[in-house]
């Protein structure tokens, strides 16, 4: 049979449903103890939609308040999983975290948790901030779904941006998202065609728009300089219409 959660047993090997409160519960056997953390770890969080509107919108906040002033608050941040891209390019958690904390990063004041794998309590914190906010909408109307309030939605917009809106190209550009290497939630039949049929819609208007297909592919940086170029995006639905935040 199973292990008892008791002293002198074998730990258990699944999830911690008892957040640490037997002995030998849980993979983890000695949580890490840190005096004072501010947490921005949250519910999908390397998800590019929940980590751009959320995640580091929490950072921002705790930022505008003093929190991470105190250098002896560490950063508790999610780590990305999976490989580097062809470029050697990180991915773009890290790019973010290095473009808006930076500081922390180069001075080893952010801990990266692994949000993968079976819940278990890895960290204990005597002092614990978290940022949060008043839901923008009702839980169940349209719009409440881990919606981040406008305010919030701007700072992250400027911070990213550099503080100022970047003078953009007076032809601009239509934009398309692409689905073709997605596989959450399906993609859609023929893209192909209406690819086709934008490029063309695009090339008629006047002026004409400039037309350009967008896969993910290129760094965070180089992803918000299409958006901030586009005077039109158009997309089925995903985490890359998120980008629409620096049109």
């Amino acid at each position: 049979g199973p292990a008892e959660p008791y002293e002198g047993q074998p730990y258990y090997g699944w999830h911690d449903h008892n957040r640490g409160t037997f002995p030998n519960n849980g993979k983890v056997a000695k949580a890490r103890k840190v005096a004072k953390v501010a947490s921005i770890v949250q519910f999908a969080g390397v998800s590019f939609f929940h980590f751009m509107t959320e995640v580091l919108g929490r950072l921002l906040v705790l930022q505008r308040k003093g929190v991470l002033d105190d250098s002896e608050v560490k950063l508790l941040a999610p780590k990305e999983g999976g490989p580097k891209d062809k470029s050697g390019r990180r991915g773009f958690v890290a790019q973010a975290m290095d473009l808006l904390a930076g500081d922390l990063v180069s001075s080893g004041r952010v801990i990266w948790l692994k949000v993968s794998g079976a819940p278990d309590v890895r960290l204990r914190a005597e002092t614990l901030y978290f940022a949060d906010w008043r839901p923008p909408a009702e839980p169940g109307a349209d719009g409440s779904h881990c919606a981040t309030p406008r305010s919030v939605l701007s700072m992250v917009r400027a911070a990213l941006s550099g503080g100022g809106e970047r003078e953009k190209d007076l032809q601009g550009s239509l934009v398309a998202i692409s689905r073709t290497k997605q596989s959450m939630r399906g993609k859609l039949k023929s893209e192909d065609k209406l690819v086709k049929g934008l490029a063309e819609i695009a090339s008629e208007m006047r002026p004409a728009l400039k037309f350009k297909r967008f896969d993910g592919e290129g760094g965070l940086k180089d992803q918000m300089s299409v958006f901030q170029q586009a005077r039109a995006v158009v997309g089925i639905h995903g985490g890359a219409l998120t980008n629409i935040l620096f049109c």
